[in-house]
This record gives C-alpha cells, structure tokens and sequence, in this order.
C-alpha cells in the first residue's frame, strides 16, 4: 500500500456534506473517494472501474438523442406540411374580366359613300364670299 500524506484544501460547507454523503453510500472513507476523484480528473483512461459505468450512460443519451431526433423529424415534417403555402390564384386575362372584345359593325359602303360626298355646310362671312367668288369664276 501507498504511502498516504495528508492534503489541505477548502472547500464549501454543501461541498463537504455531498462528499460525507457520497462517502457512505459508496462505504468507503473520504480521503479514497477524493483519491478515485483526483485521478480520474487528473489522469483519465487509467481508472478501470468507472469506464463500463461511462459507456452504459453514454449508450443510454446516445439512446435517448436518437429517439428525440426521430420525433422531432416527425414534428418537422408535419409542421412544413401544415405551414406549406397553397398556390397563388392565376392572374385572370381580359376575357375573363371583361368578356370578349366585340368587333366594330362593317360599315355599308353606301352610307361610308354618302358620307363623304355629302355637301359640306356653306361657310359665313367673309370666308363664305370668297369662297362662292372662286367657284363662281
């Protein structure tokens, strides 16, 4: 057995009951509890004991996370389908407001004919006797 030499460190009140607490539910004095805790703190990997304790609990988050991925997929998923955006309503085109155009009535070539041979109203004044002078002459 190793040579034990004592060690002075403060700590608080509550950190000293958990340590008193921890002490005697694992029936063991505290000066090996503070030893075990130093050296997994202090050199890692070299404590036997504690590693298949470490897996079993990672093995179990890692358990838990990938349950808690599958369920929030599913929360995704319905939420995208529940958010997703319908179709914006097509833009309606002139006929579908306004109707079809109407085309203008053919003319009657006989009234379009009639409408530019048709005398033009005599004009008055001035203008109007000179204008019967010229057709006069």
């Amino acid at each position: 057995m190793a040579e034990r030499q004592p060690i002075k460190a403060l700590v608080t009140v509550a950190t000293r009951d958990l340590l008193r607490q921890a002490a005697q539910e694992r029936k063991c004095s505290q000066g090996d509890l503070i030893e075990q805790a130093l050296l997994a703190l202090l050199r890692p990997g070299e404590t036997s004991d504690t590693e298949p304790l470490l897996f079993v609990r990672l093995l179990a988050i890692e358990e838990v996370l990938g349950q808690l991925m599958g369920m929030m997929q599913v929360m995704i998923t319905l939420q995208e389908a529940q958010v997703k955006r319908p179709d914006p309503p097509p833009i309606a085109t002139y006929e579908q407001m306004y109707g079809p155009i109407d085309a203008a009535p053919a003319p009657d070539v006989e009234e379009s004919a009639q409408a530019v041979l048709a005398p033009l109203a005599p004009p008055r004044g001035r203008l109007r006797r000179w204008l019967r002078r010229q057709e006069g002459d």
